[in-house]
């Protein structure tokens, strides 16, 4: 069933959006009209068309009568629609209600119009809401709930107009600036936006020259006032777009076969000044002061007067250690007396110091200053044009720098695909690597540079014939942390000196030394040596298996007894089951503890059974305190997952006291573990 929340079933567009207010000696008649469209056919009962009535910045008229009539471009669709007018909610609002004699079926695509007209507009600046309230149905049985919506009027001064924005050029050369252009009633708040920049304009300005353009840019005009409330009331908006050829790129795919800096360029400079063109044709542009080069330079179009500018945008706030510019060309034209300023928002400048007149060259020495913007700004006026060579900023290195033999990564470097690194990859130390997955090119060969942490993301891969530490002398070497939780595969060998956790397969072709922590929850697979230096530990959870010589230091497993309680019988065994392939190493010695040794020449025996196979050692019962044999022993192969039991026989029973020890060695990887 309907419900009066639902949305309106055809779709209104209102014309104009902006009426002149009127004056007091001036009354502005307005006009309106509303059009309502059908998808889908519609069966309509009423439309009911709401204006706010006052003299408020939210009102649209003082009159409280209007004229309005409803228009059909369907002839299937009657358009002679009875109209009705009242007044709401204390006389502060007009209704206005378009209802047919009887139910209307508008087809599919129809358009209604609505036309309201023969009121003022009120003289208040502002903005009046429209409610348009329909009753309607997809079906002719209805129900018909209200459907309600809005639409605005904007109400201006009167007036008002802005038309024909315009660029002086629409393409133009990497750095060179346009000039833009447009008709306009005055009287009103201007705004000019591009990029991700905006400039209040004068009241009475009709043209504004942009800094250099280094790509294709979109300029936006946008006109506004301000209500009696203090509202920003957007008035109009024009738009219009400048090519720049050769422009600056920002790409998904980029190859580079230069240089490509990220984050560390010399940045782009701009000025107020335009530019000169030599005899020759040189175009002597502001980004020839950033270019790297001191023997091309920028050569302004004017003489500069108090307050012009010339300014380095480093595209986002760095951390500056240094500034040198060096002025002038080979002919001259040298700066008047200018302040050195910086700034992270191009609205709050900072004075660093005053450069005087005719100077050559100007060098900051070590400053630590962050900032975004540097510029030069003109303290005097001159009556010949300035020139200035380079304009360099030094700052700390962040970002990356690709070369076509190497890349460095300044700062943290998020990789969610796949780096393909046919040259060095290098992390600086304090900074971290986080990456999906890792191949160097060239079957592996390539070398990654660690000095910090390096994290390879669960079920990934991180596999390279050679990380190498920051001294370049171990082919593998982990001076911090190393996590894999894919597969480590080393083709050579392995260091590690801080903790290396390999949460799946570690495959070491060369040598593993670790002086430091080792965890391998998955398999070690070791075809060279495997060294654990003295009071360090590998914790194996999987499989260890060595092609080569494997040296292992620590306890091996033992259980001993004396007790006669707890002497093992035939039919009472301990058992075990063995964990890993070893050798069990047995011994028996037994006394008699009677003072008559009536149980000297009995024979005691230490039984034990490896899956089917017995094994035992016997040996006699001494006198408690006498001569004769000591330990007597039995070595025992054992593999893993072997069946193990033990038991004590005795040819005489009459024994009371005897001594007993077993003890099983094999692999412990550096734990005391009880096996019976």
């Amino acid at each position: 069933m309907a419900t009066a929340t639902e949305p309106p079933l055809l779709t209104y567009a209102l014309e104009p959006k902006l009426l002149p207010v009127s004056t007091p000696i001036k009354p502005s008649p307005g006009k309106l009209e509303i059009a309502a469209t059908a998808a889908g056919d519609v069966y309509c009962d009423s439309i009911t068309i709401r204006i706010p009535i006052g003299p408020g910045e939210e009102d649209l008229t003082t009159d409280k009568t209007i004229t309005a009539r409803l228009e059909s471009d369907n002839p299937g669709v009657p358009d002679a629609w009875p109209v009705e007018q009242r007044l709401e909610a204390g006389d502060t609002i007009l209704a206005v209600r378009f209802q047919p004699n009887l139910t209307v079926r508008i087809l599919a695509g129809t358009r209604l119009t609505l036309h309201i007209a023969d009121f003022d507009v009120n003289e208040e600046i502002g903005t009046a809401q429209i409610t348009i309230t329909e009753l309607t149905s997809p079906t002719s049985t209805g129900p018909y709930p209200e459907r309600t919506t809005s639409r605005e009027v904007n109400k201006g001064p009167a007036g008002f107009y802005l038309r024909n924005l315009a660029p002086d050029h629409i393409a133009v050369e990497n750095g060179e600036a346009v000039v833009l252009t447009w008709e306009t009633s005055g009287g009103t708040t201007y705004r000019m936006y591009w990029d991700h920049l905006s400039e209040a304009l004068s009241i009475g300005d009709t043209a504004w020259r942009s800094p250099a353009l280094t790509r294709t840019t979109g300029f936006m005009l946008q006109a506004s006032a301000e209500t009696r409330s203090g509202r920003s009331l957007i008035l109009q908006t024009l738009t219009t777009a400048v090519t720049v050829t050769n422009q600056d790129l920002a790409a998904r795919d980029l190859a580079v076969n230069g240089t490509l800096d990220i984050g560390n360029g010399p940045g782009t400079a701009t000025t107020n000044l335009g530019f000169s063109t030599d005899e020759h044709g040189v175009k002597h542009l502001p980004s020839s002061m950033t270019d790297g080069n001191r023997n091309t330079y920028y050569w302004s179009a004017l003489h500069p007067k108090v307050d012009d500018w010339v300014m380095v945008d480093l595209g986002s706030e760095r951390q500056i250690t240094k500034i040198e510019i060096y002025f002038g060309a080979t002919t001259g034209f040298t700066l008047p007396s200018c302040d050195l300023q910086h700034s992270t928002d191009r609205t709050q400048w900072h004075k660093h110091t005053t450069i005087p007149a005719g100077r050559p060259e100007y060098t900051s020495g070590t400053i630590a200053q962050t900032a975004r913007y540097v510029r030069l700004k003109m303290n005097a006026a001159q009556t010949y044009r300035i020139a200035i060579r380079s304009f360099e900023i030094t700052t700390v290195l962040r970002g990356a720098t690709i070369t076509p033999t190497s890349t460095v990564i300044h700062g943290n470097l998020v990789v969610k695909g796949t780096i393909l690194a046919e040259n060095d990859v290098t992390v600086d130390k304090d900074h971290v690597l986080n990456v999906n997955w890792i191949n160097s090119a060239g079957g592996d060969t390539k070398p990654i540079t660690i000095r910090d942490d390096v994290t390879v993301t669960a079920t990934k891969t991180l596999r390279t014939n050679l990380i190498r530490a920051a001294n370049n002398t171990n082919p593998i070497k982990i001076q911090d942390q190393l996590t894999v939780e894919g597969t480590l595969t080393a083709n050579n060998a392995l260091t590690v000196q801080g903790t290396l956790t390999a949460n799946n397969a570690l495959t070491v072709k060369g040598t593993l030394t670790t002086s430091g922590a080792l965890t391998a929850n998955g398999a070690i697979q070791a075809n060279g040596n495997l060294t654990v230096a003295s009071g360090k530990t590998l914790a194996v959870q999987g499989e260890l298996s060595a092609t080569g010589p494997t040296k292992l230091f620590g306890n091996f497993y033992r259980k001993y007894w004396s007790q006669q309680s707890t002497k093992p019988k035939q039919a009472t065994p301990w058992t075990a089951k063995a964990p890993t392939d070893g050798i069990l190493f047995g011994a028996i010695e037994i006394f008699d503890r009677t003072g008559s040794n009536d149980n000297i020449g009995a024979k005691g025996r230490l039984v034990i059974r490896v899956g089917s196979s017995d094994f035992w050692a016997t040996a006699p019962i001494l006198r408690q305190t006498g001569a004769g044999a000591g330990i007597y022993t039995l070595t025992v192969a054992v593999g893993k997952g072997d069946d193990i039991s033990c038991y004590l026989w005795l040819d005489n029973f009459s024994v009371v006291w005897e001594k007993f020890a077993i003890e099983l060695t094999w692999c412990p990887l550096g734990e005391n573990r009880t096996i019976f």
